[in-house]
């Protein structure tokens, strides 16, 4: 649910943030064809192939690209502003596209190959409702935060987040990389 925390504070917060940087909608727009682009040609890739598996060292890798994605975002948010953060944004679209079909593909294979079975429905309840829980606090804050603290914190949280759940799910599956 961390994950889903983290990606919903940087997503809320992010397009508001770009149309602060004075980027057209048509410019926005844009950016999420391309992010759309970059989820459906990372499913067509190698790296997939290996998510298909729902190998957790993959997860973890794919989660750690992700949050390295928000911190860029996040120091980049310090760093830049106006037109230069389009520039910014299409590398980390990039990673945050190829890392999230990667994640969904590699936890939903690694979710279903543990579920015992009977019991599957209520399992899928309840993780389920957790993630929406989150999706929906992360929502819910990231706005006051990017406010409050300015969308470079909003970022830098949504990372830490990311990192956060990289770390547990390193530390329960140990994960052995072949690579």
């Amino acid at each position: 649910s961390l994950y889903f925390l983290g990606s919903n504070l940087f997503t809320t917060s992010f397009t508001p943030f770009l149309r602060s940087n004075q980027l057209s909608y048509l410019e926005i727009v844009a950016l999420d064809i391309f992010l759309s682009t970059i989820n459906a040609l990372a499913i067509m890739n190698q790296l997939s192939d290996m998510s298909r598996r729902g190998d957790p060292a993959v997860i973890v890798d794919f989660f750690s690209l992700r949050a390295i994605a928000f911190l860029i975002a996040g120091l980049g948010a310090i760093y830049f502003t106006g037109r230069p953060i389009l520039y910014l944004t299409v590398p980390l679209y990039l990673m945050i596209g190829m890392a999230q079909t990667n994640i969904t593909i590699g936890m939903n294979k690694m979710i279903y190959d543990r579920m015992p079975s009977g019991i599957e429905g209520g399992i899928l309840g309840v993780y389920s409702a957790f993630n929406n829980t989150a999706i929906f606090f992360g929502s819910l804050v990231s706005g006051s935060i990017s406010l409050i603290f300015g969308y470079h914190i909003t970022f830098l949280l949504a990372s830490l987040f990311l990192f956060i759940s990289a770390s547990l799910m390193e530390w329960h599956f140990h994960p052995i990389r072949s690579w």
